[in-house]
């Protein structure tokens, strides 16, 4: 378990990072991609928990794929899990970057704490 916590507590630092930009800067793009990091450090750290190997992608959908076999109730975060994916490459790389908005980053907090609360609770069963 000691291994999971050290994922739970990189997914700790990549939220609490989103959520002081949030409050203190408009760079929106940054925080959804610390979003995404966080929940994909929450559901590897839940795989970890389990004594499971994590696939080393970051495709969210494919990784709670996987978490879905612990625990089938985590599959109710696919919505948030495709929302989050699409930061990792999209506001990140040229040429295509589509800049993240205020909404996007409001809502990739959001998102990003139903996967922690959804894990946490997995946990505790």
């Amino acid at each position: 378990m000691a291994l999971a916590q050290e994922w739970f507590n990189a997914g700790d630092e990549e939220l609490g990072y989103a959520q002081i930009g949030f409050r203190e800067s408009p760079f929106y793009s940054q925080i959804c991609v610390s979003c995404q990091q966080a929940a994909e450090k929450y559901l590897k750290g839940l795989l970890v928990a389990y004594g499971q190997s994590y696939p080393k992608i970051h495709d969210l959908g494919v990784i709670l794929g996987r978490c879905g076999q612990i625990g089938p109730h985590l599959l109710e975060l696919k919505e948030d899990c495709n929302f989050l994916t699409k930061f990792y490459l999209e506001v990140r790389y040229p040429p295509d970057i589509t800049p993240a908005n205020r909404n996007d980053a409001e809502k990739a907090i959001e998102s990003c704490r139903r996967i922690i609360t959804q894990v946490q609770e997995s946990l505790k069963t």
